[in-house]
């Protein structure tokens, strides 16, 4: 029995595990597990290329579409909206009560949790990351305070970072981290719209 909406959802990133956990958004929807007023809107400004294929949830001919705007088509789904823009400001996203991080990189996730613990309109969040067969997850817990979160990060390291290992990926290895983490999110996220309270504030494990 879920939750009623309406209630807007931010994921933000689609690429390794964005594009998965909006997978599993999208087939929770079609069996109906979230209510009708959720509506979920992807925000990323890459494109499809081609290394992508082989560990993100796109296929060949979307090479070079946006993918936020792949992702929207493929699904078809009028509850799962596509803006194919980098978040650059955290203000863009003051209507969303619900934020879903699944960036690839530090600046954005210090950006990104200063916001959620110091804005009033934030209701939950969750914080997904994987490198290879090592993943991580976050979410909004009466436990948790911004130092806890900000030593979880680089920030010194402003680099992008792929859900898979570099050198792996050369190696033609494909791990299953991004996916795992993808399904612990959609459930995380599950919980807090049937009103369950979150059991831990993180998880993390490696394979």
């Amino acid at each position: 029995m879920t939750t009623q909406g309406p209630c807007n959802i931010a994921i933000i990133g689609v690429g390794g595990v964005g594009s998965w956990l909006m997978f599993q958004i999208n087939d929770l929807i079609k069996h109906g597990q979230f209510s009708d007023g959720y509506r979920f809107y992807m925000y990323d400004d890459d494109e499809v290329v081609d290394k992508n294929i082989r560990y993100q949830y796109f296929r060949d001919h979307e090479i070079f579409d946006k993918k936020t705007d792949a992702l929207a088509q493929h699904f078809g789904c009028p509850r799962i909206i596509s803006n194919p823009t980098k978040v650059t400001n955290m203000a863009t996203l003051n209507d969303f009560p619900i934020l879903v991080s699944c960036v690839d990189n530090n600046s954005f996730r210090e950006m990104f949790f200063k916001y959620v613990f110091s804005s009033s309109k934030v209701e939950y969040w969750l914080d997904l990351r994987s490198e290879g067969t090592t993943i991580f997850a976050q979410q909004k817990h009466p436990s948790l305070t911004l130092e806890q979160v900000m030593k979880t990060i680089d920030i010194n390291n402003k680099a992008s970072m792929s859900c898979q290992r570099e050198w792996e990926l050369k190696n033609h290895i494909i791990q299953q981290g991004n996916k795992i983490v993808s399904v612990i999110g959609s459930q995380w996220l599950l919980n807090h719209t049937r009103g369950v309270k979150p059991v831990r504030a993180s998880y993390t494990a490696t394979f």
